[in-house]
């Protein structure tokens, strides 16, 4: 099935004469196993075969059916809507200087004031690129609840960053 992802992203960067650099792995070294992610300092979309072959059967256990093709298309257009928001780099910018400093956290209201700051800069670059997507896929059930629960996995990792920030703080 990768070998199908893989001709599948080439299709929509090809249907749609998109000329953003693209680069595609068979598996991914990230330790969160992301499957497509779009690199500010490289102006380039990574896609990883492997995890997206994973993530795509993840779907089904949570009752999202779409067919290959359509999931593929989703997940190209979203990551093209981060690289072409313009406030991308911005966004990097700012996310590596929080990250950098998590370090001088001292406090619970530290943490929560960062954890906050993080949040609002991960949520609005995710909604800027899902508003892209939003004007290139045709919307269903099953494409709202996939936004969803994209939206829901930054929340998810913004809880656990918050509890090992308490913990070192502790």
């Amino acid at each position: 099935m990768t070998k199908q992802i893989e001709q599948l992203i080439h299709a929509v960067f090809h249907t749609y004469q998109l000329d953003i650099p693209y680069h595609i792995e068979d598996h991914t070294t990230s330790p969160n196993q992301s499957y497509a992610a779009f690199n500010a300092e490289k102006n380039c979309i990574y896609f990883r075969l492997n995890p997206l072959e994973k993530a795509y059967h993840g779907l089904k256990k949570e009752n999202i059916m779409f067919d290959l093709p359509t999931f593929v298309e989703i997940v190209v257009f979203h990551e093209i809507g981060h690289a072409l928001d313009q406030k991308t780099p911005i966004f990097h910018e700012e996310k590596q200087k929080l990250l950098n400093d998590i370090h001088s956290i001292k406090s619970e209201h530290e943490a929560d004031h960062f954890i906050e700051k993080l949040g609002n800069i991960m949520f609005e670059s995710e909604k800027n690129a899902w508003d892209y997507a939003d004007t290139h896929i045709q919307h269903s059930d099953c494409y709202q609840k996939y936004k969803e629960i994209c939206i829901y996995g930054y929340a998810h990792y913004l809880d656990n960053l918050r509890t090992l920030v308490l913990k070192h703080i502790a």
